[in-house]
């Protein structure tokens, strides 16, 4: 904190992590109402010190009446009186509003905006008991579980500034923990996915990857459809197990390669963001090198360089020039009905032509799967490092179980 003096009048700027934490402004400036003597300077050094010790022990008070002191700022329309207790879901609304400074915009939008704000509004209630019967009928528990920890937070948030509609308690703390011993709901079947009688609805759990051979049977499958233009993207997806976005925004500029070895690598560095209109980081907020020597990604990128020479220019394009719209592909790929008929790849599995139907997302497991399963188990830390995960994400999330394999003699 700092005395400064305007006119003939005393300021407070208060530090910067009270006025983000308490205001949610960068620097917070506080006039004092007091004039420019020795005498007041050292009342407001000594209120400093009063104020140093609630923020310390988290009982600042940021109504500022406790040190006799108004809350007018410069520069800023005077900030209500903070003592009214609001609605939980204004609550929630609130803490989505202060989130929204410190998160990615696309963080904000899928986990405070869709899936915090919008499942307390159809929840439709202020109990806490209605709240959590009715997170934990209608969601996995993995979603349960990361709804409770910000809705304890959000209170927690909202009880420090006297804005909780439960006063001092809350009522939501340890809550997820609760949500954890939850079981998880059956896997339902793809919408559209004609199963036979005899499916095995255990087999769809376990199932997360395509093998090799039904990944080859998908993209000659787009190949001989209406939209081959996609092939290229779909083949990359298949043998480099890249994120949607990140292949969304890969740049010529990201691929070195060496024509003498070829061979070369990838930079995987960005991220496209379809629901904000925006290039960020990646998922993980780490670059990567990807290795680029399997031969049929090497023809692949040298047969789509052979029109671009700008650094700048995006490797997949529509055919208008434009960005590949991933969204739009996922839906050619699996939706039940577009355009009249359904995804490529969910007729595939109608027809029995694959196992099952499974995302667009899945090319990326099926990567995974087939270096784990081709390389061996002790590739995992290089795979991790190429996909940009860890290996127990990669072994929770994305290997596909084997059970073609019997246990070894040892």
């Amino acid at each position: 904190m700092s005395v400064e003096k305007r006119g003939s009048h005393l300021y407070l700027r208060l530090p910067r992590s009270v006025s983000n934490e308490y205001y949610s402004v960068t620097q917070k400036k506080v006039s004092t109402g007091l004039k420019d003597t020795p005498e007041n300077c050292k009342n407001l050094e000594q209120t400093w010190v009063l104020m140093q010790a609630d923020i310390k022990h988290k009982v600042f008070d940021p109504t500022l009446a406790r040190y006799s002191l108004p809350i007018q700022s410069l520069g800023q329309a005077p900030i209500p009186a903070l003592s009214q207790p609001l609605s939980l879901l204004q609550v929630a609304q609130e803490y989505a509003s202060f989130k929204k400074k410190s998160v990615e915009a696309t963080t904000f939008r899928q986990y405070y905006e869709d899936s915090f704000v919008e499942m307390l509004k159809r929840a439709n209630s202020e109990t806490p008991k209605d709240i959590y019967s009715w997170i934990t009928e209608n969601f996995c528990p993995d979603t349960a579980i990361r709804f409770f920890s910000r809705l304890e937070k959000c209170i927690t948030w909202a009880i420090r500034r006297d804005l909780s509609p439960y006063g001092e308690k809350n009522p939501f703390d340890g809550m997820h923990e609760d949500a954890r011993e939850i079981l998880p709901k059956e896997r339902l079947p793809k919408k559209g996915l004609i199963l036979p009688d005899d499916f095995d609805l255990e087999a769809l759990e376990d199932t997360r990857a395509f093998t090799t051979e039904e990944r080859d049977i998908i993209i000659a499958a787009f190949q001989n459809s209406r939209y081959s233009y996609l092939v290229p993207v779909i083949i990359f997806q298949f043998l480099t197990g890249s994120r949607p976005g990140e292949t969304a925004d890969l740049r010529w500029g990201d691929f070195f390669f060496d024509s003498e070895a070829r061979t070369g690598k990838l930079h995987i560095q960005r991220a496209y963001a379809a629901s904000i209109d925006a290039v960020k980081s990646t998922k993980t907020k780490d670059k990567r090198w990807f290795p680029v020597v399997d031969p049929r990604l090497v023809n692949l990128l040298l047969e789509l360089k052979s029109g671009s020479l700008d650094r700048n220019d995006l490797v997949f394009k529509n055919p208008e020039g434009s960005r590949i719209n991933m969204d739009t592909l996922s839906q050619i790929w699996g939706k039940a009905d577009y355009n009249g008929q359904p995804g490529i790849v969910l007729q595939l599995a109608n027809d029995r032509k694959i196992r099952t139907y499974l995302k667009f997302y899945a090319c990326r497991h099926t990567f995974i799967t087939a270096q784990l399963n081709t390389l061996g188990m002790n590739a995992i830390i290089a795979i991790a490092k190429w996909v940009g995960n860890s290996p127990e994400t990669i072994y929770k999330y994305y290997a596909d179980p084997r059970t073609d394999i019997s246990p070894a003699f040892v």
